[in-house]
């Protein structure tokens, strides 16, 4: 289900009040000008926001928050509060209600919430008080776990996805003393951890990280720091990688990434494309049999990692949001995470996919119908990447009936790969973004 099924009934509960989503000229007066578009986010939300008594009235503080826990508790999972995670629900008392950022430390969690005490980053939340703040709006406020907290969780993700999967990655800087039985009763579903960096420096915390996390049935993935100039020096990187990995003797259920930051710019300039560095890395990481992935920031995005989304599986660093900018099967959420078993902060991870499952078993092809027959010899199976005149009549279409991809130009990028998600979506397929004889069916049905 997406967030959007999920809060249909809310936003429903929320009509039928009389104030709506927060009209109420008070509520702009102490909010300002974008008062208004405050609470409606609030309420459709099941945000609180106070300050006085007539924000707190238009904003159902009092009627909705407790009308809004009634439905949590007949339609959502209630969870302990100590297992509190991302995008989690919670109530507290008859006034507050918003969403879990991160866990923090023991019975303290950060929060994503509307209130006239909260910060406006997470990292201002996180460096403050308990129970304190400054900043009116929508904003992260540090809160400990009372016996009035409750906490329920949707059945959606920030990607529509059921899969959601807590993991932390550590390097040398973390330690060798990690409890991973204790992380691992705290949540903890999986590790990413450095193998090494450069020509063939290996982290002395990777093996003993590995084994005990294996022990302590937490999945491992594995990455390694480039400072890789060409792409012949980036393959080596993958071959340093992947020998110490069989040395260490855990074999990696999560993907092996390639982890390119500015320290790698600065200390071994690019003789080419940043781009062909990690390709040459991540085929490579794929030959020796694991899965690739490419670990970076929107900024690398922007410098060219962006062509590689759809190719490599995507682990993306964003922290201070509340969900990823864009679709990703691991996101590094933030850099200060207290998780259990650790003696001090750490990289909190989210995975939207499920690597430690095994991959079914593919079914025996069907004898495809006259009208699947017919499609296959006119329909080419084009994806990311595929050119030529049968894209360009796929993207024509899109654009005719609505699915917004761009310029017909032949090319199968990420925006027609978007549109052709959309697509799918919009009429009950896979939504995979991959053109095959279902999508093209339906499409010319």
């Amino acid at each position: 289900m997406t967030a959007a099924e999920v809060l249909a009934p809310v936003e429903r509960l929320a009509g039928e009040r009389e104030t709506g989503y927060g009209n109420n000229t008070s509520v702009n007066t102490h909010y300002g000008a974008g008062g208004a578009a405050y609470c409606g986010m609030t309420v459709k939300y099941g945000f609180e926001m106070s300050g006085n008594a007539a924000a707190i009235s238009s904003c159902h503080s009092v009627i909705w928050v407790p009308t809004f826990r009634e439905w949590a508790s007949e339609h959502w999972q209630r969870i302990d509060r100590d297992k509190a995670q991302y995008g989690d629900v919670f109530f507290l008392g008859t006034r507050h209600t918003g969403f879990i950022f991160a866990p923090y430390d023991g019975n303290v969690v950060i929060t994503l919430e509307g209130n006239a005490d909260v910060y406006a980053t997470a990292a201002q939340a996180e460096s403050s008080a308990v129970d304190s703040g400054g900043f009116e709006g929508i904003g992260y406020k540090k809160r400990r776990l009372t016996t009035e907290f409750r906490v329920y969780r949707p059945p959606y993700s920030a990607q529509s996805t059921s899969v959601r999967r807590n993991g932390v990655d550590v390097s040398y800087w973390n330690g060798s003393g990690v409890d991973w039985t204790k992380a691992k009763a705290a949540g903890i579903d999986f590790t990413i951890i450095r193998v090494g960096c450069g020509k063939g420096n290996i982290d002395s915390t990777a093996e003993g990280n590995a084994k005990r996390a294996e022990k302590a049935g937490v999945d491992v993935g594995y990455y390694w720091f480039s400072y890789a100039s060409t792409a012949e020096e980036a393959r080596a990187e993958a071959d340093y990688c992947c020998d110490a990995i069989e040395r260490i003797g855990v074999k990696p259920t999560y993907p092996v990434c390639f982890d390119y930051e500015y320290d790698s710019e600065q200390k071994a300039p690019p003789k080419e494309s940043i781009v062909n560095l990690a390709r040459a890395f991540l085929d490579r990481v794929r030959e020796r049999g694991y899965i690739p992935a490419n670990y970076t920031n929107y900024d690398y995005l922007n410098r060219g990692f962006d062509a590689l989304v759809g190719e490599y599986d995507l682990w993306l660093a964003q922290w201070g949001v509340s969900k990823p900018g864009k679709d990703c099967q691991i996101w590094q959420y933030t850099s200060t995470g207290r998780p259990d078993g650790f003696s001090g902060v750490a990289d909190m991870n989210i995975a939207f996919k499920d690597y430690g499952k095994p991959e079914p078993k593919p079914e025996p092809t069907p004898t495809p119908t006259p009208k699947e027959e017919q499609c296959m010899v006119l329909c080419n199976i084009i994806k990311n990447g595929s050119k030529g005149n049968t894209v360009k009549s796929w993207q024509t279409l899109l654009n005719f009936w609505g699915f917004n991809c761009g310029n017909a130009d032949g090319i199968f990028g990420g925006k027609t790969e978007e549109a052709t998600k959309k697509f799918q979506k919009e009429y009950g397929l896979e939504a995979d973004g991959v053109v095959g004889s279902a999508t093209w069916g339906m499409m010319l049905a």
